[in-house]
Formats: C-alpha cells, sequence, structure tokens
C-alpha cells in the first residue's frame, strides 16, 4: 500500500483535537510551522518562534518566502533542507537548517534546527585543520606519515626537497619502504613497537640513512611514532616520523675537527 498524507484536520481527529496535536507541537525539540497553501505561517511552536526570533503571535501571518528568502521556493522544487542564515533582533546571526513535509491538501510542516554551534564547530575545526597543514607544510624537516601498508599518507614539502619525490609520486606509488636501505623500516617499525627507544609507540632522535629519489644516501635524525585508535590502543593505524637533514651540522662538526687538528699542530 503507498503512504499518504493527513492533513492537520485529519490528523487532530484521529488524536483527539487541534489542542491535542499543538500540544504535542509544542514540545518537540525542533522549530515546527504549519504553512498553508499561500506559503503563509499559521501556526508556530515556541521553539520556532525562538529561533527565528519573532514572538510567535507576530510570526503566525508571516509569509516563507519573507522569513527564508529565496531558499523557500528552492524548497519547494527541490524536496530537501537548505542552511538560512537568519537575523534575528538583537541575537546577531544564526544558521538554520530548514525543511519542508508537504501534505495532499497543500498545507506544509516546516521544520527548523538551529546548527549555529555545530557550524562554529565546523569552522573552527577547519581553521584548526588549516593551521596544522600549514604548520605541516612551513617544516623545513621532512615530515611524513604512511599507513600500516606502507602507503604514504603525509609528505610535507620538506620532505619534497630533501629526498627529491614530488607529492604525486608520494601519493601515487612510493611505499615507504623505498625511502631507506634494505630492512631499514621494518627495523624503525621494530623499534617504534619497543619500550628501549623513548617508550612504547615512540621513536626519539634515531639517526639512519634515507634514500633519495636519485638513489643518493642521506644522513638523518628521525624521531617519530606509531599511532594508535583511540577507541583500541592495540590498533595501529599510521606511523609518522620528522626527518632532520644532518649533512649541514656533520659539515659543520667536520670543519670544527679539522680546524681542531690544525690548531693542535
Amino acid at each position: 500500500m503507498g503512504s499518504s498524507h493527513l492533513s492537520i484536520e485529519a490528523l487532530a481527529e484521529k488524536l483527539g483535537s487541534v489542542e491535542t496535536v499543538a500540544d504535542m507541537l509544542m514540545h518537540v525539540p525542533v522549530g515546527m510551522l504549519w504553512v498553508d497553501g499561500q506559503h503563509v505561517v499559521q501556526y508556530a511552536n515556541e521553539r520556532a518562534c525562538k529561533i527565528v526570533g519573532i514572538a510567535c503571535p507576530k510570526l503566525v501571518g508571516k509569509s516563507c518566502s519573507d522569513l527564508f528568502g529565496e531558499h523557500y521556493s528552492k524548497m519547494l522544487q527541490e524536496r530537501f533542507p537548505h542552511e538560512v542564515t537568519l537575523h534575528p533582533d538583537n541575537v546577531g546571526s544564526r544558521v538554520v537548517e530548514v525543511g519542508l513535509v508537504g501534505t495532499e491538501s497543500g498545507h506544509h510542516f516546516c521544520y527548523l534546527t538551529d546548527i549555529s554551534i555545530r557550524k562554529e564547530l565546523e569552522i573552527e575545526l577547519q581553521r584548526r585543520d588549516t593551521f596544522f597543514h600549514d604548520l605541516i607544510e612551513s617544516s623545513v624537516d621532512g615530515i611524513i606519515a604512511a599507513d600500516m601498508k606502507g602507503r604514504i599518507i603525509t609528505f610535507n614539502g620538506g620532505a619534497v626537497d630533501i629526498l627529491g619525490y614530488s607529492k604525486e609520486d608520494a601519493y601515487g606509488s612510493l611505499h615507504v619502504k623505498r625511502l631507506y636501505p634494505e630492512g631499514e623500516a621494518q627495523d624503525i617499525l621494530k623499534r617504534m613497537r619497543s619500550e628501549r627507544y623513548g617508550g612504547k609507540g615512540k621513536l626519539l632522535r634515531h639517526e639512519l640513512i634515507a634514500i633519495t629519489k636519485e638513489g643518493n644516501q642521506i644522513p638523518m635524525s628521525l624521531s617519530g611514532g606509531i599511532i594508535y585508535d583511540e577507541d583500541d590502543e592495540s590498533n595501529e593505524i599510521a606511523t609518522f616520523g620528522i626527518f632532520t637533514d644532518l649533512r649541514a651540522i656533520q659539515k659543520i662538526e667536520q670543519d670544527l675537527q679539522q680546524t681542531h687538528k690544525m690548531l693542535l699542530q
């Protein structure tokens, strides 16, 4: 059997009275508007009045086009919710998800959900993601992360400069094992899993040789670790490493040693 929509009068008849329906709508956690065929508000629950920022007696009789602008006509055509920015008096802007449910009589239920806090959190998370992305990219050290199958998931500009691989190389077919002499990747993972090199899941200032795209060997200092599933610490998700190029430091040390020898002669 196909589903059918009840008019508010038919619904009231089934539930006992219009007052019963109104009382039910008054206690739902979202704003509810009852809109007639001319798209004018005929009923608003208390939550809707608070979200819109208009007293209920004044909200009844308002046109939905006046309340929601061009979004309302689009909702009628598209039949899916829209995010609408409202500007209630003395409150500032408020982001509201607005959706419509039609009936056979041509009336609509319009439901309103205040998502302002969620949108603020999304913006804050996006801002933090951008900050950490810029922080990683601006590092002169190479920062590399890979999943437990060795597929690279982070390869910053410092890694590009030091190792000679492009980001396209790194995120394409480059396996993390190719960055080290044979067997070194497995040895690094064993050290990270050990308690002896900074604690389980950590590896601090470990000196090793990295292999560039051209096959050159570069002395590096690696600090890194294992990223675990926050709900299951036995589940390893990825590894990461911060690679410091030691060539300049070793050159300075060699120059100092040479100078010291000359002074002793």
